[in-house]
């Protein structure tokens, strides 16, 4: 029995992958080490792990769980890892939390079993409800690259199959995560405000919430420290549970998601999926997300005017998101069946048709 083994091999679609930040390859490697060790907690101890309300990591699952990188393959960005101590093959746990990695990847590949959207049809569907199983699923999604960043990861494991993993993977994921909820929830929603204080002996910070002038505390993993050092006296995006007073300000964020900076550098879009096949940008399209002051700076919005567009979302991921599913509805709705299209709609066909390219068609 041989410890597994990955590989991760970044790469760019236009071929322009020279150089790559550093960040994203810190990022992909802290977030894969994160999933292995919540697989981990999954493969070692199942039961009642989805009654916990935090996704704490047991020290001696950090210290079994490591993953290894080795020396990067000469003029590559390939760098192969191994997941656990070499004394640690014949352990079935250790082989269990890489086969559920595996399944969670495979969740969110390009070409995956998420054609029905059900966790319940997947080798995860053994996951436990809460706080575990989403931050698993979480930490897998940030292995994938950045969305906006137009990269993508090649991951290889020891059965040889070969997963991408684009900035859709980020999506399918998440959709995932939303069928682990436990219990009814007030409202899960996204704060955007100043981070005015962090508490590294509670694992708490403190932001302001200019629509109600009010600062609220909210607990924050260990993963998400880095971030907050990073960000001190920034605005930050908390996406949780909200609980609201009687007046309906909001009074507490619990059951944090994620914590994200923010980041208004420009969008670059990359491939787009739609019901007829993926575009590609045929030039470099990037669109600069500004704060909305009419909403309090509590939403951030795009446009890319030659081709009329404008989204509005409560995070940089989401409007990513937001901006791919539009083109696609552009695509879809103008290219794919131009009957009937007035002459403002023929011109938007055609400036749709100047900025992308059908790079591989739907299966049949």
């Amino acid at each position: 029995m041989t410890q597994p083994s990955y590989n991760f091999r970044w790469f760019r679609d236009n071929g322009n992958d020279h150089e790559i930040p550093a960040e994203l390859l810190a990022d992909a490697l802290r977030s894969a080490q994160r999933a292995f060790q919540y697989a981990g907690m999954i493969a070692e101890s199942v039961n009642r792990l989805g009654e916990k309300l935090r996704a704490r990591i047991p020290a001696e699952i950090a210290r079994k769980y490591v993953l290894l990188c080795h020396p990067a393959i000469e003029g590559s960005y390939d760098v192969p890892t191994t997941l656990g101590l070499e004394e640690l093959v014949d352990d079935p746990a250790m082989l269990a939390a890489a086969s559920l990695f595996n399944s969670a990847v495979d969740a969110g590949r390009e070409v995956s079993a998420l054609a029905q959207g059900m966790i319940s049809n997947l080798p995860l569907a053994s996951l436990p409800s809460g706080a575990v199983g989403r931050a698993f699923l979480l930490a897998v999604s940030g292995v994938a690259p950045p969305r906006g960043s137009g990269w993508s990861l090649e991951l290889t494991a020891d059965d040889r199959v070969s997963r991408i993993l684009t900035e859709d993977a980020h999506r399918r994921l998440e959709d995932l995560v939303k069928q682990l909820e436990d219990g009814p929830l007030i409202e899960k929603g996204t704060v955007t405000g100043e981070l005015r204080a962090i508490d590294f002996a509670r694992k708490q910070i403190t932001i302001l919430h200019p629509v109600d002038d009010r600062e609220l505390e909210c607990s924050y993993s260990v993963a998400d420290e880095i971030t907050l050092i990073n960000n001190r006296l920034s605005l930050v995006h908390v996406t949780g549970r909200l609980i609201r007073d009687v007046s309906g300000r909001i009074s507490m964020i619990d059951e944090i998601d994620k914590i994200e900076p923010l980041d208004l550098s420009p969008i670059e879009v990359g491939r787009v999926e739609t019901s007829v096949g993926i575009l590609r940008a045929i030039h470099k399209i990037a669109l600069t997300p500004v704060l909305a002051p009419e909403a309090n700076s509590q939403w951030m919005t795009a446009e890319f005017e030659p081709l009329g567009l404008m989204v509005t979302a409560a995070t940089r991921s989401t409007l990513v998101d937001a901006i791919r599913d539009e083109l696609a509805f552009l695509w879809e709705e103008y290219v794919s069946d131009p009957s009937g299209l007035s002459e403002s709609g023929n011109q938007l066909r055609n400036q749709l048709i100047a900025h992308f390219e059908v790079v591989s068609n739907a299966s049949r």
